[in-house]
C-alpha cells in the first residue's frame, strides 16, 4: 500500500509520497528538495517553507520517512503540519 505524508498551508493540502524516497537535501534557507527514485533521475519535489539556519527540515522530513515506514499499513496518510520545526509553505515537482 502507498503510503504519504500530508501538510496544509493556507487552506490547501498537499501529498508528499513516501515510494520511491531517497534523499532530502537543503535546496536554499527557504527551499528543501526531495529526491525519488524514478524512470526520470531528475524526479524531485521542491518544498518551500520558512527560514532554516540549518538542515532542520531536510533532518525533519528524512526522520518523517523513516518513522512513516515504520508504522502499521493503516496509517497510509500521515499529516506533519503541526510536528514541523518550520512552517512548511508548498510543494512543487522540479
Amino acid at each position: 500500500m502507498a503510503k504519504f505524508l500530508t501538510f496544509n498551508y493556507s487552506g490547501q493540502s498537499f501529498l508528499l509520497p513516501a515510494d520511491g524516497f531517497i534523499m532530502a537535501k537543503k535546496g536554499s534557507a527557504t527551499s528543501t528538495i526531495l529526491y525519488y527514485t524514478s524512470a526520470n533521475d531528475e524526479d524531485q519535489i521542491r518544498l518551500t517553507h520558512e527560514a532554516q539556519s540549518g538542515h532542520e527540515i531536510a533532518d525533519f522530513m528524512q526522520n518523517q520517512f523513516i518513522n512513516l515506514a515504520q508504522t502499521n499499513w493503516r496509517n497510509a496518510a500521515v499529516n506533519i503540519t503541526s510536528l514541523s520545526p518550520l512552517t512548511l509553505e508548498g510543494a512543487s515537482i522540479s
